[in-house]
């Protein structure tokens, strides 16, 4: 890592310091509560939902603090791409420490409190599908706060803040409806339905996996198409976003 990258994150680290505190203290209450009760295994999932917005949540956070001083985040030696970089990287990293030290919180727990599963493999192998799909999931919805951020410092410079939030909330209606349309139509499902593989479940079919279509004796089976499709659409509102904050963006 070069000394740019690593200013980069040294200033991502101090501006987003008090929210990473925030971050923290939050963990340890979650882990504390869970010391103090035996959960089942719907608690477990309720809570572990949770990590699902921890990376939209800084990337907004961070980009929010970022809009005080706009012209310098934009005007900078730095690129737009590295400073985004560091961003999400920040924000996986701490999904990733959510889910880490939670998964190992509630293992270390179910010693004491045998009734979560049917037996301890079974429940490593659905932490595991479950905080891996989760890390990959929360990258969509990024992807989402991201190119709205975007399209909100652009709207509002013209039209203000509030009519850049109504057109907004028009914006993302329609792209959803249109979305849920497209889901129905075969074409979808070409697109998503192949590369089909297998990781092995220990039976446990009742487990509502984030990625992961469908479970059979024993085994979870994951289409290759659908990752890859939703992927896809993370590069381009991506790149979307940079465009609008390298072109439009005004301050």
């Amino acid at each position: 890592m070069n000394n740019e990258w690593i200013g980069l994150w040294k200033k991502e680290w101090r501006m987003m310091r008090n929210f990473n505190i925030i971050f923290v203290i939050c963990l340890v209450l979650w882990i504390a509560v869970m010391a103090r009760n035996a959960f089942s295994l719907v608690d477990f999932v309720g809570l572990l939902v949770f990590g699902l917005i921890i990376m939209p949540a800084t990337i907004l956070f961070s980009f929010n603090t970022e809009s005080n001083q706009l012209q310098h985040f934009l005007h900078t030696v730095h690129s737009i791409h590295k400073q985004i970089i560091i961003k999400i990287v920040h924000g996986a990293l701490l999904t990733i420490s959510f889910y880490l030290i939670c998964s190992l919180s509630i293992y270390i727990f179910y010693l004491f409190h045998n009734d979560v599963m049917s037996s301890a493999l079974g429940l490593w192998d659905y932490l595991w599908f479950f905080c891996l799909s989760g890390l990959l999931y929360s990258f969509y919805p990024t992807a989402i706060v991201l190119v709205v951020w975007c399209l909100h410092q652009w709207f509002r410079h013209y039209v203000g803040w509030g009519l850049s939030a109504l057109l907004l909330f028009g914006i993302l209606y329609l792209a959803a409806s249109l979305f849920s349309a497209f889901k129905s139509l075969a074409i979808y499902t070409n697109l998503t339905s192949w590369g089909t593989f297998s990781l092995r479940s220990n039976g446990a079919e009742e487990i509502p996996f984030l990625v992961g279509d469908r479970t059979s004796n024993g085994l979870l089976f994951i289409d290759f198409g659908f990752i890859l499709f939703y992927a896809v659409i993370c590069v381009l509102l991506y790149f979307l976003s940079v465009y609008i904050l390298n072109r439009k963006v005004e301050v």
